[in-house]
This record gives C-alpha cells, sequence and structure tokens, in this order.
C-alpha cells in the first residue's frame, strides 16, 4: 500500500491501517496544537474509496472514527468538482476544504497517471 502525504504534517496513517486493503491512500493533514483537520481518501481494488475526515480535538485522533463515506469511483471523480455531502452543487473557491480537494486530485491525476504509463 503507497500512502501519500501531502499535507504539512504526517497523520500516521500507515501506523492507523495494518491492513492495506487499499492501493494506495491520500492524505492531507495538518496538525494544530490540540486538534487536527484534513482528509484522507483510499482507494480499494474493487473501485470503493473510503473517506476519512481528519478534523478531531485532542480527545481523539485523526482515524478514531473510520471512514466517514464510502464512495463508488465514479462517485469520487464527482467531488473533483462538485461538494461530497451536496454532489449536485459545485464546490465554490471560497468552501472550507476547496484546497485540500484540489491538492487530493492533483496527487490522484500523478498517482493514476504513473500506472497507466
Amino acid at each position: 500500500m503507497a500512502v501519500y502525504e501531502i499535507g504539512p504534517d504526517s497523520s500516521e496513517f500507515a501506523d492507523y491501517d495494518k491492513s492495506s486493503e487499499y492501493e494506495f491512500v491520500i492524505v492531507d493533514y495538518a496538525q494544530g496544537s490540540y486538534d487536527g483537520r484534513g482528509i484522507a481518501v483510499g482507494f480499494k481494488a474493487d473501485g470503493t474509496v473510503d473517506v476519512y475526515n481528519l478534523d478531531h480535538c485532542s480527545c481523539y485522533g485523526p482515524y478514531e472514527h473510520g471512514p466517514e463515506k464510502v464512495l463508488t469511483r465514479e462517485e469520487f471523480l464527482n467531488v473533483r468538482e462538485n461538494d461530497i455531502d451536496m454532489p449536485d452543487r459545485k464546490r465554490l473557491e471560497d468552501d472550507i476544504d476547496c484546497d485540500t480537494w484540489e491538492a487530493i486530485f492533483i496527487q490522484y491525476d500523478k498517482v493514476i497517471g504513473s500506472d497507466n504509463g
């Protein structure tokens, strides 16, 4: 399993997930003083995509609650331009997670491109 930590801090995903059920995982995570925030996306061979909301306070770690959503690959690709919680709504540049999703898709394109060529 390849883990791409693209955020400013490591979320230590490889320590969290010992099962290696993912082909690859993309993580954008930032640790605060007493909290953290970010998104992790795990891609499985069966075409499903697990999305983790890594926002947490000091009481919990980023992976305490498991995946927040399980998407098909098609539903994941829809998130490139649309809100993950409202699939018919276009994501706006001032949405709080816009930059995070852009970074995730840049890395996704790099990984998929390297797998295809």
